[in-house]
């Protein structure tokens, strides 16, 4: 059986879920923020980064938003 990115993104939402994390990784702000920012990143969501080197695969893993 292949594991497709689908099958994958719908664990990752899952996870956020039952871990009762953020559904979605920025949030669109109505005004601009103190720092003039439109966007506000959701610290704590699960998303599914993607890296392509060029070899004709595709590598997958599992990311989690944090503040610096």
């Amino acid at each position: 059986m292949r594991i497709t990115r689908k099958m994958l993104q719908s664990r990752v939402d899952r996870l956020n879920v039952v871990l009762n994390r953020p559904s979605t990784a920025w949030t669109r702000l109505e005004k601009p923020g103190k720092d003039g920012h439109n966007i506000r990143s959701n610290e704590g969501h699960f998303l599914l980064d993607s890296n392509s080197p060029g070899d004709g695969w595709t590598r997958y893993a599992l990311a989690r938003v944090s503040y610096l």
